[in-house]
C-alpha cells in the first residue's frame, strides 16, 4: 500500500467500530511504521549522495581551475616566445596561431578627476563609461582626465 493510501486509510478509521478500529489501526501502524523507515531511510541515503556529488563537484572545480591555468601560463609562454624572436603569425595544418594587438581599451587612473560626461550612474555606486571614454578619443584625440588610453596590449588568438 501506498503512504497516501495508508494516509487516508487511517484517516477513515474514525469511523469504523471499536474492534475494527484496533484491528486496523494496529495493521496499519506497522505499514506506516515501514513506510515511514522506508523512506525515512531513502532521505538519508539521498543527503549522502548529495555530499558525495558536492565534494565530486569542487574537485573537477580544482581540476578545472588546474587546467585553465596551465592554459592560461601555455598561452603566456607562446606569447613571449612568438614576441622575442619577432614571429607575427605561425600557420599549421590545422590551427593559425597569430599574435594580435588587442582593440583600444580605457583604464581610469582617477576617478575623481573624470569629468561627469563620462560617468554613468548605476544605482548604489558610479562608473565611467569606457565605451564613451573611448569614442571621444577616436573623435578628438584627447584624454579626458583620469583616464588612459592603452593601445600597445597584444593577445593570443588560436583557431
Amino acid at each position: 500500500m501506498k503512504l497516501y493510501e495508508l494516509t487516508a486509510a487511517y484517516n477513515n478509521l474514525a469511523e469504523m467500530d471499536d474492534d475494527a478500529f484496533r484491528e486496523a489501526l494496529d495493521q496499519l501502524g506497522g505499514e506506516i511504521d515501514a513506510k515511514v523507515t522506508n523512506i525515512g531511510g531513502l532521505v538519508l541515503n539521498l543527503k549522502a549522495d548529495t555530499v558525495a556529488i558536492k565534494l565530486e563537484e569542487e574537485r573537477l572545480y580544482k581540476m578545472r581551475k588546474a587546467i585553465e591555468n596551465r592554459v592560461d601560463s601555455l598561452r603566456s609562454y607562446l606569447l613571449d616566445a612568438m614576441q622575442s624572436v619577432g614571429l607575427a603569425e605561425v600557420t599549421t595544418p590545422t590551427y593559425k596561431i597569430k599574435v594580435r594587438t588587442n582593440p583600444v581599451s580605457v583604464a581610469i587612473t582617477d576617478m575623481v578627476r573624470v569629468p561627469a560626461q563620462f560617468i554613468r550612474i548605476i544605482p548604489e555606486s558610479y562608473e565611467v563609461d569606457k565605451n564613451a571614454v573611448k569614442t571621444h578619443w577616436k573623435a578628438t584625440n584627447k584624454v579626458p582626465n583620469g583616464c588612459k588610453i592603452i593601445t600597445d596590449k597584444v593577445h593570443l588568438e588560436i583557431k
